[in-house]
């Protein structure tokens, strides 16, 4: 599950998705949700649940994917609410999916070359292709899930999909990325 609401609406996106969609499926006997990293390992999870909810989160897919704003100069505009440099993210973005064999809808690339129009609402469409680009960059194997170590992480915190462990920097395994098989494109 990916929220691709702006900043404002987050808030109470985030109660709503959870009262109305994850509450009532993780109450429900016959529906197989789990939720990472709380309920185990994310390949584990997705290799034995139906559903398994992950939190992302865009900022931290930018450095993954290649995607770097400018510095700005002085009264010079940069970052993601600024078109221009939405469109100058566009090499990156194209270049992470031509890599990994993923192949994007005509529509999806003008809309990356263009930095997703000149509209508020631009940032939050930039913002959920980079997070999805994110989450299938784990999927397809290219960057560990990132399943936190520590317990608290596991049992109360949570963590964001595809983020480093800082407590599992000098330790083999927690850079390893499990092989999976290709999905249906």
């Amino acid at each position: 599950m990916f929220w691709t609401l702006g900043a404002n609406q987050v808030g109470k996106g985030m109660i709503a998705g959870w009262r109305d969609c994850l509450q009532p499926a993780l109450r429900d006997p016959t529906q197989d949700v789990a939720l990472w990293p709380f309920d185990g390992p994310l390949f584990d999870l997705l290799d034995t649940r139906q559903v398994v909810v992950a939190e992302t989160y865009p900022g931290e897919c930018y450095g993954h994917l290649g995607v770097r704003f400018p510095t700005p100069r002085a009264g010079d505009r940069t970052g993601k609410r600024v078109q221009a440099s939405r469109s100058g993210a566009a090499r990156p973005l194209l270049d992470w999916a031509d890599k990994v064999d993923v192949e994007l809808d005509p529509d999806l690339i003008l809309a990356i070359q263009d930095g997703f129009g000149a509209d508020a609402a631009g940032e939050d469409r930039f913002d959920s292709v980079v997070g999805l680009f994110g989450m299938l960059n784990v999927l397809l194997g290219h960057r560990p899930p990132g399943d936190p170590t520590g317990r608290v992480a596991r049992a109360i915190e949570g963590w964001i999909l595809g983020q480093a462990d800082p407590a599992c920097t000098d330790r083999p395994e927690c850079h390893g990325v499990r092989s999976r098989p290709a999905p249906r494109r």
